[in-house]
């Protein structure tokens, strides 16, 4: 199968797998409360991995590498996770598909870190839906595009070689490492906090 060169196509098909791991964790959570939900968001894990794996596998990075194409990757991946964030919310029924503006606004709030939100009566929620939405606040409390900062690089697609790519010389090399190297011990930081206060 021959592979488009479109970099913000392959960089949202990386978030969407990333948000569809997180939807499967909590379809675990959903099936150990035995409070439902867990069909449901097992569902829209499904249906976001699919899409994320046909973005991710078929295209490839593009040859050049500018700001204009970083800025266009960052904002497909927004709109993409916020999209898929929505769907556990209608797929539960939590919020009925006419409402699709709500569930979206939720999962971009949740994505976002705002603390906003439409529900009012929790204690009719899902346990494994209410865990998926600490999980989405939880990536948008470090921020997904620190995590591409971290993790992205790996594959040749990060903001980082657009830095080395503009500014040459050992100066950009340094500055390179140095901000990978950070944003990877903040989510490492950030991991270990979670755990401790998940214990």
């Amino acid at each position: 199968m021959r592979k488009v060169a479109v970099t913000p196509v392959r960089v949202s098909g990386a978030a969407l797998l990333a948000i569809a791991g997180a939807m499967l964790i909590s379809s675990v959570v959903a099936a150990v409360d035995g409070g439902g939900a867990g069909f449901d968001l097992l569902v829209s894990a499904l249906i976001t991995a699919s899409i994320g794996c046909a973005l991710f596998y078929g295209s490839t990075v593009s040859p050049t590498a500018d700001s204009a194409l970083a800025f266009a990757s960052v904002a497909w991946s927004w709109v993409a996770v916020s999209v898929a964030g929505a769907l556990p919310f209608l797929l539960t029924g939590v919020i009925p598909w006419v409402r699709f503006d709500d569930a979206l606004f939720e999962s971009i709030s949740g994505f976002t870190c705002t603390g906003s939100t439409i529900l009012s009566d929790f204690t009719s929620v899902p346990q494994g839906l209410l865990f998926f939405r600490s999980m989405i606040q939880w990536f948008g409390g470090m921020g997904l595009i620190v995590l591409a900062v971290a993790v992205l690089p790996a594959l040749g697609i990060g903001g980082l070689e657009l830095i080395a790519s503009e500014s040459p010389g050992p100066t950009a090399d340094r500055l390179s490492l140095k901000v990978r190297d950070t944003a990877r011990r903040l989510w490492l930081l950030y991991g270990l906090l979670t755990g401790l206060i998940s214990v």
